[in-house]
Formats: C-alpha cells, sequence, structure tokens
C-alpha cells in the first residue's frame, strides 16, 4: 500500500498544503510582502517540534501589517534591541525567549538510565511507555500526539487494565523487538529531533488502535454506517 499507492498520499499532502496556503494566506501576495510558506513539505515539517497552531487572529494581523513576520534568527541583543541573522536590527521593548526545554531523568539512578538507553534522539519504549529491560516502571504522559490529554488517558487506562490482569505484556524479547522495529521506522520517517523517540503526532490514531487492541477494545469506533465512516468521518470525544 505504502509503495504503489505513493502517488495518493503525495497528491492528498499537496492538497493539503494547498488549502493551508488559501486558509491562511501565506503567500507573499506577489512579492508585496514576506511570504509565509514553509520551505519543507507538510508531512514533514509537521513531525517538528516547531508545529503549532496559532489562533486564528495571528493571519489576520499580519496580513493587515499589524504584526510584521521575519524569516531569521536572533544573532544577537543589543541594549535596546536584537539583531537578527540576515543583519537587520529591530528595536524591541520585550523579547520573548521561546527556548522548549529538555527531558531530564536524572532523579533515576544511573544504572536504570543505562538500561532504559537514552540515545541522541531521546529514548524509544515499548508502546511509548515501558522499558523491556526495567520491570516495574511505566512512563505515561511521555508520548508526543496531536491530543496529548486523550492519548495519557487511554495510557492510564492501558495501565489500569495491565496491573487488573486484563491483559498482558509479552516477551521481553519481543518487546525488544517491537521497540527496534519503532526506532527504525522513526529514523526513517521523522526528522531529527532530541525527543523524537517520544514523537507520535499525526500517527496518533494508530497509537490509540495498539493500545485499544491490547486492551481487547474494537479499534473501529463508529457504530453506524461502519466502516464507511472509520475511513471518511473524524473521530470525535464519543469515539
Amino acid at each position: 500500500m505504502h509503495s504503489l499507492r505513493r502517488p495518493l498520499v503525495w497528491l492528498w499532502w499537496r492538497l493539503v498544503e494547498i488549502l493551508l496556503i488559501a486558509q491562511c494566506r501565506l503567500s507573499s501576495k506577489r512579492g508585496r510582502r514576506l511570504g509565509l510558506i514553509p520551505s519543507r513539505p507538510v508531512e514533514i515539517d509537521t513531525l517538528g517540534e516547531a508545529t503549532m497552531l496559532p489562533r486564528p487572529e495571528l493571519y489576520r494581523c499580519l496580513r493587515d501589517g499589524s504584526i510584521e513576520p521575519q524569516k531569521s534568527e536572533v544573532s544577537a541583543l543589543t541594549a535596546s534591541g536584537v539583531v537578527l541573522a540576515n543583519g537587520e536590527t529591530r528595536e524591541a521593548d520585550v523579547v520573548v525567549l521561546g527556548t522548549g526545554w529538555e527531558t531530564d531523568h536524572s532523579f533515576l539512578s544511573e544504572d536504570v538510565r543505562a538500561r532504559i538507553g537514552y540515545e541522541c534522539d531521546g529514548s524509544y519504549l515499548y508502546r511509548q511507555m515501558i522499558a523491556p529491560d526495567v520491570p516495574g516502571l511505566v512512563f505515561v504522559g511521555s508520548a508526543s500526539t496531536i491530543e496529548n490529554i486523550a492519548t495519557y488517558a487511554i495510557q492510564a487506562r492501558w495501565l489500569a487494565k495491565l496491573l487488573a490482569g486484563v491483559h498482558a505484556l509479552p516477551e521481553i524479547a519481543e518487546m525488544r523487538r517491537d521497540v527496534t522495529e519503532m526506532k527504525t521506522w522513526k529514523r526513517g520517517v521523522m526528522p531529527f529531533s532530541r525527543a523524537r523517540g517520544a514523537r507520535l503526532l499525526l500517527h496518533m490514531l494508530h497509537y490509540h488502535d495498539q493500545l485499544l487492541v491490547d486492551m481487547g477494545v474494537d479499534p473501529r469506533r463508529k457504530g453506524v454506517f461502519a466502516p464507511f465512516k472509520e475511513v471518511f468521518a473524524p473521530y470525535q470525544p464519543s469515539d
């Protein structure tokens, strides 16, 4: 499916790009303002930490000129503003540093951290929760998805049913194999990030389905007009 239907997948993402460019009016208007179309394809760009959903007012402010965008980086701070990497200087009353964060597991012993296996792109866990070589340790809330609250609620339910004996973990060798396959796949399709091991984002629903199947729950959540709605209708909170 991923090979023979690749042109269809490519076309679908191009339609998504066209919709985003049109709805948010990201083009440069024949050079009269800075174009805001990302340089990378949307299916790759959406897998990065820079993904965000700003309020609609932002785009209106960009169009009417009350916000002037800059495609650059801050190279230096001055007494009255900033110097950008493109050589321009901007006066500024306030500079907001959105630096992000790094996950810190230093509260765990060195032996445990070594068995979890941290790498340059983060830690890879079975079902995004369990380190196969550290029995009894579970991370709920470490997966990065589009709808984190729903994801963590399903993870908590999955863990509760595991503790209640409703389902069981596979053998350690099988969990290691699953983790290795996940690592190979992520490194093949996702751009580098120090948190790539926890990243799912657009693949959230597939991950949710995995957890539901583990718990013995039917992953096809559309009760009426299924499977047609499974393919074409969005998932709602009731699903």
